[in-house]
């Protein structure tokens, strides 16, 4: 019986300790002169989200410091604001210009755009189809410029778990997970390798799919 006490009271120690992992100290946050920079500049992008939530409403931070904030607004027009510095920098959202899904000899999905807050595209995420001799046949996220062509030399495997050199080899990678066992909290984390840059626009834009993703999964 003693052993049998012990045994539950380890495990509810455990457990306690478990649900509060990560409330202790708070995130850092940049200055805003600082927080623009910051972002452009890091190699792990980080927001979070909440299984009980429908949309995305997270602090981004960058390396581990919060630099700004993404909000995700509309449910046919779905808009998802990044503000940092303090004021609205830019939005990525579904394209309305129907060009961009009908590009001659392009097998094309799901694609994000990006724009400034002026509402001029700054360019695309887009699933195409490819195919060559270093990529096996497969659906990839590409990136592209506001005219549609390939502005990056990497993209990404379809659900934005990694992220590849047109060689197939790995740069970087993404990933949801949930925060604890006893939370409805996730993650999620874009992260580049050490010595390759990954544009801010492109991280963002697996963000929102990893975070897509995850909730379809895991949701009710």
């Amino acid at each position: 019986m003693k052993s049998f006490t012990r045994k539950t009271v380890l495990f509810l120690i455990l457990a306690f300790s478990l649900a509060i992992i990560g409330c202790g100290k708070d995130t850092p946050k940049a200055a805003e002169s600082d927080q623009q920079e910051l972002l452009n500049n890091a190699s792990t992008l980080t927001v979070t989200g909440d299984l009980d939530d429908i949309v995305l409403d997270s602090d981004l931070i960058a390396d581990g410091t919060v630099a700004g904030r993404i909000v995700e607004r509309g449910f046919f027009n779905t808009k998802w604001t990044i503000t940092s510095g303090g004021e609205p920098w830019f939005y990525i959202s579904y394209p309305k210009e129907k060009w961009i899904y009908n590009m001659e000899g392009v097998n094309s999905g799901n694609t994000y755009g990006y724009y400034d807050m002026d509402d001029n595209c700054l360019g695309y995420a887009q699933e195409q189809l490819l195919e060559s001799d270093t990529l096996e046949r497969a659906y990839y996220i590409v990136f592209l410029d506001a005219e549609g062509n390939i502005a990056r030399d990497y993209l990404a495997t379809e659900k934005g778990n990694y992220l590849i050199d047109f060689d197939g080899n790995k740069i970087g990678e993404g990933k949801a997970e949930l925060e604890s066992f006893f939370s409805d909290d996730y993650v999620v984390t874009v992260s580049a390798d050490e010595g390759t840059e990954v544009d801010l626009k492109d991280k963002l834009a697996l963000c929102i799919r990893l975070s897509n993703d995850f909730m379809s999964d895991y949701s009710d």
